[in-house]
């Protein structure tokens, strides 16, 4: 039905008040000033000035101007990334006892250590550097391997023949892999014999050779050519002596000597040790007084190793091929002949990292007379490149020094990892004869 003139009117009216009212909220949010009329409220106009005086009035309580544009919300800055510190870099370090002032043509031992750095445990290798020329430098054992974060000891022994006295120096190197680390070993050779006197206390020097190899058998009886020496300015009787303590029992011959101008005089060691003598380090040696303490006493030492008995050895398979990330192993043989007792078993890598991971099992085998056991070497070659690897193997008894004699005992087994060959690509699949319809017979068009 067509809409009369009045409704129209109506309508019309409704459109144009409900444009007002939103013309006269967005003045009173943006800030602009408008005259907002009702036509159904001649008030409307005083109403809307009101409440954007209330407003303005509100905004410049707050500092803030009315007219003015909304501040941007300000803009958090990024967190500085803090910069990725290197950890510490693992190793070792090499370090001895002060020697201070040794008698010369004498023999000594001395304390040192190794002392892991960073979590460092790896075997290394122990060497003296360029000694000087006639004193017999020795580390006992030659190879030590410390726990992470802590240190293990070894023995150095020296034992001088023809150095001049004075002030010398070589160095302690140890070797693992790719580190090598060295300590300064100073010393200072006094001019006469042991012990360590003063005014006169070095007028006589007794010396005595090394013992072959450093190393004695419980139960062995040994003697050693022994000398004493005084300076050229002393001439006269001295008393010699010896001693082994804890581990058996000495004699020297004769137990008196004539000095005279500095000419030396032979005088026979012999030791005898006891059957049930500790194993390990020890010191023998022979010393000189004086009845009319002319000079200090004096004494020359020989350190030596006390060990059950030198009646094993052991051989191993030289070497072995792996693929990378493969697994391989090699074994090798312990034989006894009337030894009975313990013996440890030392095994690792010659480089500190970058070799296949490795193992000996067992880590000690306890033998007895004329037998034979077998120890396993593992390795594992996951996430090795390819190369050539050298480890290390050795037997010995608890709580002996190294020495030559256990040098058949040494083997060092040859790893070889390698980059296998790709698989050849499978053979190409068979083509399958041509066929016509089931039964065999040829189509007739």
């Amino acid at each position: 039905m067509p809409m009369g003139r009045s409704s129209l009117l109506k309508t019309k009216s409704v459109r144009l008040y409900l444009a007002l009212v939103a013309v006269a909220l967005a003045a009173l949010v943006g800030g602009v000033s408008l005259a907002v009329f009702d036509h159904r409220d001649p008030d409307a106009e005083q109403s809307a000035e009101a409440r954007l005086a209330a407003a303005r009035s509100a905004r410049s309580a707050l500092g803030r101007d009315i007219n003015a544009a909304p501040e941007p919300s300000p803009v958090a800055e990024p967190a500085p990334i803090a910069a990725a510190v290197p950890g510490p870099v693992p190793g070792f370090e090499v370090g001895c006892k002060d020697a201070g002032s040794i008698p010369a043509q004498s023999a000594d031992v001395f304390d040192c250590k190794v002392t892991s750095k960073a979590g460092f445990s790896g075997p290394v290798l122990l060497k003296c550097v360029n000694p000087p020329k006639g004193l017999s430098c020795e580390p006992n054992p030659a190879s030590v391997t410390p726990p992470p974060g802590g240190s293990i000891e070894f023995h150095l022994s020296l034992s001088n023949q023809s150095v001049s006295s004075g002030k010398h120096s070589f160095k302690v190197t140890g070797t693992s892999g790719a580190l090598t680390h060295s300590f300064n070993f100073p010393f200072n050779f006094t001019t006469g014999g042991g012990g360590g006197g003063n005014n006169s206390a070095n007028t006589v020097s007794p010396t005595c050779p090394m013992f072959p190899n450093n190393t004695v058998t419980r139960g062995q009886t040994i003697t050693s050519s022994c000398q004493v020496v005084g300076i050229p300015s002393f001439t006269g009787t001295i008393n010699v002596s010896c001693y082994v303590a804890p581990i058996g029992t000495c004699t020297v011959s004769p137990t008196s000597v004539n000095l005279s101008k500095g000419v030396p005089v032979p005088v026979l060691f012999t030791l005898t040790v006891s059957p049930d003598a500790p194993l390990g380090f020890a010191l023998a040696g022979i010393g000189a007084t004086d009845p009319l303490d002319r000079f200090q006493p004096g004494g020359g030492g020989v350190p030596v190793s006390v060990v059950a008995s030198k009646d094993y050895s052991s051989t191993c398979q030289p070497n072995a091929a792996v693929p990378v990330n493969g697994k391989t192993q090699l074994t090798c043989e312990i034989r006894t002949g009337n030894y009975t007792g313990n013996l440890e078993i030392g095994f690792g890598a010659m480089a500190e990292s970058g070799s296949p991971a490795a193992s000996a099992t067992p880590s000690s085998v306890q033998m007895g007379p004329n037998s034979q056991t077998t120890v396993t070497l593992s390795f594992d070659a996951s996430g090795v490149a390819p190369g050539s690897f050298q480890y290390f193997f050795l037997l010995k008894q608890p709580g002996v020094l190294f020495d030559g004699t256990f040098m058949p005992t040494f083997h060092y087994p040859t790893i070889q990892v390698y980059e296998p060959s790709p698989p050849p690509p499978p053979p190409p699949p068979a083509e399958e004869p041509a066929s016509g319809p089931s039964g065999g017979e040829t189509p007739v068009d």
